[in-house]
């Protein structure tokens, strides 16, 4: 009876490891991936509001160009009128 008694304990310390060790690299392993979603998530955050800021100074400078393209189209126009009058 004592036999039995010690080998059903030591078929549950047995069973008890077998789940106890992969969970615990399950949980080690979620922690880590926690811990990198978090700063991928960080590092998106700014990437995103470094992408924003990059955008405006790109359409900013977009918009100048084409003041200045315009501008120029003007006064070739105004020149070919010139030439034609003459």
């Amino acid at each position: 009876m004592i036999g039995l008694v010690a080998l059903a304990l030591v078929v549950l310390v047995g069973l008890f490891f077998t789940i106890y060790s992969p969970m615990k690299q399950n949980v080690k392993a979620m922690t880590e991936l926690t811990c990198t979603m978090r700063t991928l998530s960080d590092k998106l955050t700014v990437l995103e509001t470094n992408n924003t800021d990059s955008h405006r100074r790109l359409w900013s400078k977009e918009e100048e160009q084409d003041g200045k393209l315009f501008d120029h189209e003007t006064r070739i126009v105004c020149l070919e009128q010139q030439k034609e009058r003459k």
